[in-house]
């Protein structure tokens, strides 16, 4: 069974409030992201920051399971620590509620490309990876974040360091079937919301008019 992890408990701080309540189409982005996970994994646990969140997500994604982060104050790794005790593939993906057009294709790809390996990562050629869109070996990954955490380091790269094997699949061969690489954008700011907006429209056939 594959399953996945929607990262969901970021702070925000940018947009001044949650921002996978945020709109593109007729969804919010963790709604979005939640439904496209879903097409390659039988098994999505969002991670949340708080008891507060998992009730406002709770009320538009019905039969989810959610996480809440028990290392508040930990980053994106404290997520992914309370999101792999709760999932039971032996695989896992991990994306970010703010990666609207995550590819099923891909991550497809690498849920069969990852039976050897602890990880397999996106990578660009300048050496920027793609951890958050990736697929995770879920005891490896497990192990190498309680380590990470207990240094008292708590990004996701400190965990990758601590994986035996990782395979890294370049971006350039990902371009030959998707070569617009949209799947790796994510929404930090406002401007990025509004990009991702057009997108959706131009695909949609749409005018690229924007609402808020």
């Amino acid at each position: 069974m594959n399953s996945a992890i929607v990262l969901a408990g970021g702070r925000s701080t940018r947009f001044g409030r949650d921002k996978g309540l945020w709109a593109i189409g007729d969804q919010t982005l963790v709604e979005r992201v939640h439904g496209r996970i879903r097409n390659v994994a039988q098994e999505v646990v969002i991670a949340v920051g708080s008891e507060k969140q998992r009730q406002t997500y709770s009320q538009i994604i019905s039969n989810c399971v959610f996480a809440v982060d028990e290392s508040p104050g930990m980053g994106p790794l404290g997520g992914l620590w309370s999101g792999l005790r709760r999932v039971t593939g032996k695989k896992v993906a991990v994306v970010g509620c703010d990666m609207p057009f995550i590819s099923a294709e891909l991550m497809s790809l690498l849920y069969d490309l990852s039976e050897e390996y602890d990880a397999v990562i996106p990578r660009w050629p300048i050496g920027y990876i793609e951890p958050l869109h990736s697929v995770y070996d879920v005891g490896g990954c497990l192990t190498a974040t309680r380590k990470a955490l207990r240094s008292g380091r708590h990004e996701i790269r400190a965990m990758i360091s601590g994986l035996t094997t990782v395979l890294y699949v370049s971006t350039e061969v990902i371009r030959k079937s998707e070569p617009d690489l949209r799947m790796f954008t994510n929404i930090n700011s406002r401007r990025d919301l509004l990009h991702a907006r057009r997108i959706m429209n131009a695909s949609s056939g749409k005018k690229s008019a924007v609402t808020r």
